[in-house]
């Protein structure tokens, strides 16, 4: 246990200060979305809206569940911290349940240092290939996925070894959609296992109550006004304007394409043959198949990346059921305990984890780029221009900014979401600015190939280090109509002033029109 969380704690302390040395003493995370969920766990708080903007519906949140587990927390100082400490402590719950599992495969003998430090090396090298500690710096709802898709499989070989599968197993599988829709693999296997395993009372409720969580979300969106789905769905589904046949087939494909998809294909594959071809237990069997199942549905309807996250939940879980099963096939082969355990495991570390390793490597300056960019943008909105600005990168400048803000992605503005997909004439960006007297856009302008006619360039803020995890090098920044140039201006030059390095922003001014 001590050396487990030595080294968990170290690493996520390693990392925080490497942050904060880097970021001049500011914390950011590696990603702009999680300020997209303190803004909205900052106005439900408030006054029990959900949006970004006072007074306007909206359902930019990915998960259903994780903005209002920081509501509570919505009034504390350090309110920015939130989303670190609750993934800290999922992602250490997931090492202590993978030590409890280690501890099964390869039980303790007194004196035993070996097996001590055998299970502590297998432990972190479990956590080091499925991302657990560089998700904890995203600060998203991963991290807690993560936990609840370990325990529902630890709960599903627990149903099979006949122990009782604990309440943890129950809470996952009914709540683990509600933290990511993508656990809804993991919940429909542990389903279909409870109900081939006799339990079909338990399997119907378990199932039911996590559908009916699912369906009260959506029924509460429906009640704003909203799409039944989360706007952050709808604009990266690819379900979404196509026939699921098709979308099934294009996931597959892009799965395959993939290097952590043909990992994961390679996973479900032995899986299967463990369900058809191992002649041991029955039940055993069955565990396989439906462990496959799952990492199947992620296969033809989930995604992966954008900063190691998306396939971690699914990839944790296949690992999870692998060495379980492979070490119960290799139960009466003549080969000692640990050996067993190290060929199970120890060998995925390298093929599983080289990019997360290298993720964790580069996690300090992941954080300075949204340090030197939505930071940066968020500070110039709030303390030098306090206006509405329009933006397509929804989250910081939204965060603890009284002012509107105008999301041309469309994930706070179902109008402008509907309107971009729609490939609409760019008016609709001054219809909305208009709307909402927007008279700044800061954007990343490659994401927009036809901007009005009335939109002048006039300054561009620029990343100093390697890009890693923005969307882009660099944010356009735009007056929505040529008499707002001054104004403008005036902000940026004192704003510039005020950066860690002046070169950061360049302002090009009333000269430098997009359309000459």
């Amino acid at each position: 246990m001590g050396m487990v969380a030595l080294f968990f704690f170290g690493a996520v302390l390693l990392g925080f200060i490497s942050i904060m040395v880097l970021n001049h003493g500011v914390f950011t995370y590696m990603l702009d979305d999680p300020y997209i969920h303190l803004a909205v766990a900052e106005e439900l708080a408030k006054s029990g809206h959900y949006g970004v903007n006072p007074g306007e519906v909206s359902a930019p949140c990915s998960s259903p569940l994780w903005p209002f587990l920081m509501v509570p927390f919505a009034r504390f100082p350090c309110f920015t911290l939130i989303p670190l400490i609750l993934s800290a402590a999922a992602a250490f719950l997931t090492t202590l349940l993978a030590l409890g599992r280690m501890r099964k495969l390869l039980p303790p003998k007194e004196n035993n240092r070996s097996g001590d430090i055998l299970r502590a090396a297998v432990v972190a090298g479990f956590l080091l290939a499925t991302n657990t500690i560089g998700l904890v710096f995203t600060g998203m709802e991963h991290s807690l996925q993560v936990l609840l898709a370990v325990l529902v499989v630890e709960g599903m070989l627990r149903v099979t070894e006949q122990s009782p599968p604990g309440w943890g197993f129950y809470l996952a599988v009914v709540a683990g959609p509600w933290v990511r829709y993508e656990n809804m693999a993991l919940t429909l296997a542990a389903v279909i296992l409870c109900y081939a395993l006799g339990r079909r009372r338990q399997a119907i409720l378990l199932g039911a109550t996590a559908l009916a969580g699912l369906l009260v979300f959506s029924g509460y969106l429906i009640s704003l006004g909203l799409s039944p789905v989360p706007a952050s769905i709808t604009a990266k589904s690819t379900f979404v304007g196509e026939s699921p046949v098709i979308a099934v087939f294009k996931n597959l494909k892009n799965s395959i394409n993939l290097g952590r998809g043909m990992i994961l294909a390679l996973g479900v594959a032995l899986l299967v043959g463990i369900a058809l071809a191992w002649r041991g237990e029955r039940t055993w069997r069955i565990t396989a198949g439906c462990v496959a199942l799952a990492g199947f549905l992620h296969l033809i309807a989930g995604a992966y990346g954008w900063v190691n996250r998306y396939e971690i939940y699914i990839l944790a879980a296949l690992i999870w059921g692998l060495a379980a099963l492979t070490a119960k096939i290799l139960e009466h082969a003549s080969i000692h305990p640990s050996r067993r355990l190290g060929l199970v495991i120890l060998p995925l570390v390298p093929i599983i984890g080289f990019p997360y390793l290298y993720g964790l490597i580069m996690l300090p300056l992941a954080t300075n780029n949204i340090y030197e960019q939505q930071y940066q943008m968020h500070r110039f909105t709030v303390d030098y221009w306090r206006k509405p600005v329009a933006v397509n990168d929804l989250g910081y400048v939204s965060f603890q900014n009284d002012s509107y803000v105008l999301d041309l992605w469309g994930l706070a503005s179902p109008l402008a979401l509907k309107a971009r997909m729609n490939h609409e004439d760019p008016a609709w960006m001054n219809f909305l600015a208009d709307k909402h007297g927007v008279k700044l856009a800061m954007i990343y302008s490659e994401w927009f190939p036809n901007l009005p006619s009335s939109w002048k360039k006039v300054g561009t803020l620029r990343l100093t280090r390697k890009l890693i995890s923005p969307a882009g090098r660099e944010v356009s920044i735009y007056a929505i109509k040529p008499e707002y140039v001054s104004e403008i201006t005036q902000a940026m030059n004192y704003f510039r002033k005020s950066l860690p390095r002046e070169e950061m922003l360049e302002i090009s001014g009333a000269e430098n029109p997009i359309n000459p």
